[in-house]
């Protein structure tokens, strides 16, 4: 079983940016909020989806695409502590047009 956390930084990103689409996007004011949810699913499912992203700081790293919304999810993935299954831990959600990536440790 997978379990999914959030780093503090990636749950205050993932505020802000669902915030900002209710208030911007009128018009798909769900669609941030939907797509969020279904990566979550596909990563519970099937956590090596997303692709390696290679990092000078943090290594494990992957990311995800929310194809509509633009926005990179970044996470890694370790194994279970307690038993079977993997934790994946969302460390950054970052839009595709910053440039270049999130700050990572």
């Amino acid at each position: 079983m997978t379990t999914i956390i959030f780093a503090e930084v990636a749950q205050a990103q993932i505020d802000e940016v669902a915030a900002w689409w209710l208030e911007h996007r009128e018009a798909a004011a769900d669609l941030f909020e939907k797509e969020l949810e279904a990566a979550l699913a596909v990563l519970t499912m099937a956590p090596r989806a997303g692709s390696p992203y290679v990092h000078p700081r943090a290594s494990g790293i992957r990311r995800l695409l929310l194809f509509r919304c633009r926005y990179h999810l970044y996470y890694t993935i370790e194994p279970a502590t307690d038993g079977p299954g993997e934790i994946v831990t969302v460390v950054a959600l970052w839009h595709t047009r910053r440039g270049s990536g999130p700050h990572l440790r």
